[in-house]
């Protein structure tokens, strides 16, 4: 599936920078300003669609839930903190 979405956006740019005239530019080395949100976009769309992550937080996090503790919102809280410690 991230095979896919990588593709998706290859193709994309390329469709783009051929379109916009960009392809030059891009060859001499000049870089178009890119938006913040575009690339917070691909990141999700890229997160996504890598299960991968979500396998191993249901693999890692449970081991951390202690005895007679309700399961979900120890999970979630579990999950926030994994959260913003890879945020900060």
């Amino acid at each position: 599936m991230g095979a896919a979405v990588l593709l998706a956006l290859g193709i994309a740019s390329l469709r783009r920078a051929g379109r916009d005239g960009a392809l030059e530019a891009l060859v001499s080395g000049a870089r178009p300003p890119a938006s913040p949100w575009r690339g917070f976009a691909t990141g999700i769309a890229t997160d996504l669609a890598n299960p991968k992550i979500a396998v191993f937080a249901l693999a890692f996090l449970p081991q951390f839930v202690p005895a007679g503790a309700p399961v979900l919102s120890t999970t979630l809280v579990l999950g926030a903190v994994w959260v913003l410690v890879d945020a900060a």
